[in-house]
């Protein structure tokens, strides 16, 4: 539990992680932890191959919680190989085990009409609905708010939270460019600005190629003024 706990400061304090991805891997830690404990394992030290293998073999047949474990173990394991908490890092050799054609094939054998994962495809506005949108939003008052958000949104492709945060300063209308410098959203970690600010706080980007200058159409300029 301690190491948990240690991990999660690291995400906090060095990685930066956002504060839903914190949750989510001290929730997967926590289960794990829950499981090491119905196998006797009390130690860093007494976690190996086989019981890793157990876990992993047990959410198999469920290719989300399976992905979703591995990321969570490769990442944590790395750290605590790299923090000097334990002496091997045995995960890499446990899930090309586990994922090996003889493991394949007994999940065939078992799952026959198991559906093949198929690539998420989404959904592209045509240039009416973003025109439509665009133009309901300038129209009805309750929604104007939106509109210059949405339109540096779709003639730009900054993310929405970015869009937000663009402010008249940011803008540089000799150079047609807006630079892109903070968003709006939660701290990573978890803090405040005030008590009725959740989202609404001014944060970096989460890389380093999140700040940038990105150039704009005279439209975009025209609407700003």
């Amino acid at each position: 539990q301690k190491s948990i706990e240690a991990y999660v400061v690291y995400l906090n304090d060095v990685k930066k992680t956002s504060q839903n991805t914190k949750m989510s891997y001290q929730r997967d830690l926590n289960k794990m932890c829950k499981f090491f404990e119905e196998k006797g394992i009390k130690k860093l030290s007494q976690i190996n191959h086989t019981c890793l293998a157990d876990i992993a073999e047990k959410l198999l047949p469920q290719k989300a919680s399976f992905q979703l474990l591995k990321g969570v173990l490769h990442a944590s394991f790395k750290y605590m190989k790299n923090a000097n908490l334990i002496r091997y890092n045995p995960i890499s050799t446990v899930f090309r085990m586990v994922e090996g054609e003889e493991k394949k094939e007994i999940l065939e054998t078992q799952n026959p009409a198991l559906p093949k994962k198929t690539k998420k495809k989404f959904k592209v506005m045509s240039a009416e609905q973003a025109s439509y949108l665009l133009y309901s939003c300038k129209t009805y008052a309750f929604a104007n708010f939106l509109y210059m958000p949405l339109l540096f949104t779709i003639c730009t492709g900054v993310r929405i939270s970015e869009a937000f945060a663009i402010k008249f300063s940011d803008v540089n209308f000799r150079e047609k460019t807006i630079s892109i410098k903070r968003q709006l959203g939660k701290r990573p970690d978890g803090q405040r600005i005030n008590a009725s600010s959740v989202l609404a706080q001014e944060i970096t980007p989460k890389t380093r190629n999140g700040i940038r200058t990105i150039p704009v159409s005279d439209f975009v300029l025209d609407e700003i003024i």
